[in-house]
């Protein structure tokens, strides 16, 4: 085989790439992981559609500043493991109200901006079918559930905004039906029953 007659070719390269290495290794030194350095690893689950983003997780979290440096890995579609360092057991509660703090306020933060959008699309009927659009792009990023209220204002098949021309709402058993013009279909909402 030719590798033989030019074995002193790829011996020069394998010393240069371990030379380089070596030097790299001098100069940077390694990052050892929490496997090798300690600290604490942490599992959390949300509710089925209630997770926030790595980057929502991790701003929650950094906003106790306990932690320093911090690594969010998601894990399937509920759950999420945060690596930091070693800290006590009252850090760690902190913590844990630090994720339920911002999560709901995140989420109370989506709301806001969707009840604006719904306003501007009030006074604005013809881009209420853009407003709906963005709204629901933000609703969905947070995986905020729109309340009844809210859902009532726009068509559940075609997303078109409700307003006086494009929709007929009546009442029928404890329901609310409404029949929208654009994509001829009905929403079926029920009654809240009044309170006593």
């Amino acid at each position: 085989m030719r590798l033989i007659y030019r074995a002193k070719l790829w011996l020069s390269i394998a010393g240069a790439v371990t030379l380089v290495s070596v030097v790299l290794w001098l100069a940077f030194g390694l990052k050892p992981g929490i496997d090798f350095t300690g600290g604490s690893l942490m599992e959390v689950a949300y509710a089925p559609s209630e997770r926030p983003s790595a980057p929502e997780i991790k701003s929650a979290v950094e906003s106790a500043n306990i932690v320093g440096t911090l690594n969010v890995q998601l894990v399937d579609d509920r759950g999420a493991q945060l690596r930091f360092k070693e800290v006590t057991e009252e850090e760690h509660q902190t913590i844990l109200q630090a994720l339920k703090q911002g999560g709901s306020a995140s989420t109370t933060t989506a709301l806001k901006q969707v009840e604006e959008l719904f306003s501007k699309a009030k006074d604005n009927p013809i881009k209420g079918n853009f407003y709906v659009h963005k709204l629901r792009k933000i609703a969905m990023k947070v995986n905020l559930r729109l309340p009844h209220y809210l859902k009532q204002k726009f068509c559940k098949h075609c997303y078109s905004y409700f307003y006086k021309e494009n929709y007929r709402v009546r009442t029928r058993n404890k329901f609310m039906v409404y029949y929208c013009n654009n994509c001829k279909k009905y929403s079926k909402y029920g009654l809240k029953p009044k309170s006593s």
